[in-house]
């Protein structure tokens, strides 16, 4: 039985080979019938999709953080301006009010001394010595205010 097995005729060769594929017959013709390759591409793209993804991840919670982070500064800074703010408007309050005491201050000053000068007969006489120079003080403290 070894003996017939071992021995090959021409048509059991053509049998052979029409229910027996040769190696050459047997490779694939190209990458897409080796499953083998297109598990490992799909791999790399899905990993690569994943890689991407994740960096977008990574990319969104960083402008996030950052975005959160200008937030705060912004309203700190808010905070600061509003107190500054108010701190200015007292500020000006009082000094508006130091003006107009001033002013009255001044005001009442003069018109002492117009009806002291107008109201008095002997007005030149007023005018001599002290009294003239507190006259040109006044005078010269009136023309700053103007």
């Amino acid at each position: 039985m070894d003996d017939q097995l071992m021995t090959v005729t021409p048509a059991s060769q053509e049998k052979a080979m029409a229910t027996k594929p040769t190696t050459e017959s047997r490779q694939p013709e190209g990458w897409r019938d080796n499953v083998g390759v297109i598990v490992t591409i799909s791999g790399v793209i899905v990993a690569t999709f994943a890689l991407i993804v994740a960096i977008f991840a990574v990319v969104v919670m960083g402008f996030t953080h950052l975005d959160e982070k200008i937030d705060n500064n912004l309203l700190y800074l808010d905070g600061k301006i509003d107190a500054q703010s108010a701190e200015l408007r007292q500020a000006n309050a009082e000094l508006r009010q130091t003006i107009e005491n001033q002013g009255a201050n001044t005001a009442n000053s003069f018109e002492r001394l117009y009806s002291v000068l107008f109201t008095r007969p002997d007005r030149r006489e007023i005018l001599k010595g002290r009294e003239a120079a507190r006259v040109a003080g006044l005078m010269v403290i009136a023309g700053r205010l103007a």
